[in-house]
């Protein structure tokens, strides 16, 4: 069976293997339509395209992975220099989004319609599933009822905006939806949730800060944190698959892991030779890593 994931840079980690490759090892086929900074408007609408070119379809496994509330997709009509505008403009939380200015912020972003909209995705990609007997797991980068961030790890810019706080009162009663439908076809814990609590803990390097060119901590799951979201979190959502650990599987892990502690941007450090599966840049595949033998049982 094939594997689909659809997420933000939560799934579409460019630096190393993000939960996504791993989890793809264990499955005969993997695609990752994924798009770093994206938002739950722009994740819905990629699944929804991607069944109706049949991408996704009852022969495929799908993991969405939702991200912020406090995130603005939109098809801009024109380009912003040195960032990338094609189709939706993703650039994270719109509180520090350089797609969009104060005074749009100001005069049209409001949580609440975003805290709506994706409970409706939610509901009616879960129906979409069920209709087209498509199996899948959800998940979040983080859990939008958690504090007052709106599933944006950190308020994403949030909480140096004036309106923020009377913005998301008006959203908190609204956030009760979830429970209705978060349930058995969700991951147990958040992505940011699991990479808190996980008893494996460590600091990792990826990117600069191009302010004064100092290497900053990354806030992604290291390699290792990600292979271990798929083992501790998804695996026992997904019984019908051994999740096997063979040496060439750990050693390969333990080799990105390493990778990632160096302190040096990521263009700056040889990487590992091989990925665990075929590799994804936003969306469209770069390469083919080593090819594994494996014996799971694939679903």
């Amino acid at each position: 069976m094939k594997l689909v994931t659809a997420g933000c840079s939560f799934t579409d980690m460019y630096p190393w293997p993000s939960y996504g490759d791993w989890l793809g090892y264990y499955f005969n086929d993997y695609q990752n339509i994924s798009r770093g900074g994206s938002g739950n408007r722009s994740i819905y609408h990629t699944v929804v395209q991607a069944i109706q070119d049949g991408t996704i379809n009852e022969n495929t496994f799908v993991v969405v992975q939702w991200s912020s509330c406090l995130r603005e997709d939109r098809y801009l009509p024109s380009t912003v220099e040195g960032l990338k505008t094609e189709g939706y403009a993703q650039g994270g939380s719109i509180y520090n989004n350089p797609f969009f200015d104060l005074d749009f912020v100001t005069k049209y972003f409001n949580p609440l319609q975003n805290v709506i909209e994706h409970q409706n995705y939610i509901y009616s990609l879960k129906t979409i599933f069920k209709s087209l007997h498509i199996k899948y797991l959800m998940t979040f980068m983080q859990d939008p009822r958690l504090e007052d961030m709106l599933g944006e790890p950190g308020y994403g810019g949030g909480k140096k905006h004036s309106e923020y706080l009377r913005l998301f009162k008006k959203c908190k009663p609204v956030l009760k939806q979830y429970d209705k439908l978060i349930d058995d076809s969700f991951t147990s814990t958040s992505i940011i949730e699991h990479m808190l609590t996980d008893t494996y803990q460590v600091t990792t390097y990826s990117h600069k800060d191009c302010v004064d060119c100092e290497v900053k901590k990354e806030g992604h799951p290291s390699p290792m944190q990600a292979f271990r979201f798929v083992l501790n979190i998804i695996a026992p959502k997904l019984q019908n698959i051994d999740f096997n650990t063979p040496s060439e599987l750990i050693n390969l892990v333990n080799e990105w892991e390493e990778f990632a502690k160096i302190k040096k941007a990521s263009e700056d450090k040889i990487e590992p030779e091989y990925w665990p599966t075929r590799r994804f840049e936003s969306g469209d595949e770069v390469y083919r890593s080593k090819n594994f033998k494996t014996k799971n049982r694939l679903i």
